[in-house]
Order: structure tokens, then C-alpha cells, then sequence
């Protein structure tokens, strides 16, 4: 496994923009599946209900059609260090 890379992190916050970006993590990208840690349960809920379809496209944009499939966000501590990347 490798660690997400700072260029991911920075293409992280170019689509989903400072504010959202202030309040979550990607800590793992694995087969097509991406991992973002989320502060807290109100923003969880934004981004699986109103925000992921279009975080999802413009990754797609970015990245290229076949690099992330699926986001999955849960809960956690969005302040610590990188994640990782199989």
C-alpha cells in the first residue's frame, strides 16, 4: 500500500472546494473505492445525500473515468496524517 499522495489531496479540495475539504479526509484509495473520513455525523449526512454524485463526477473529471467507482464516507478524525492508496 502506498500513501494518498499530496497531489491527490490537493485534486481532493480542487472538486469539493475549502469548505467541504475543511471538514473531511481521503485516507484510502483501493480498487476504485475511495475512503473519506467526515468530522462529523451532519456532514456525513450532506455528503452522502446531497454532495456525492457530483464530488464523484468531478474526481472522474480529474482523475479519469475508471480511477475512483464509489466514495464510502464514515466518521472520523480528519485532522491526523495521510492515508494510503493499494
Amino acid at each position: 500500500r502506498q500513501h494518498v499522495t499530496w497531489d491527490f489531496f490537493k485534486t481532493w479540495e480542487d472538486t469539493v472546494g475549502e469548505d467541504i475539504a475543511r471538514h473531511t479526509k481521503p485516507v484510502k484509495l483501493s480498487r476504485g473505492e475511495l475512503v473519506v473520513l467526515v468530522d462529523s455525523s451532519s456532514w456525513l449526512h450532506e455528503l452522502v445525500f446531497r454532495y456525492k454524485p457530483t464530488i464523484l463526477k468531478g474526481l472522474k473529471e480529474r482523475m479519469g473515468e475508471e480511477s475512483i467507482n464509489h466514495i464510502r464516507f464514515r466518521t472520523g478524525d480528519v485532522k491526523e496524517g495521510h492515508g494510503e492508496r493499494d
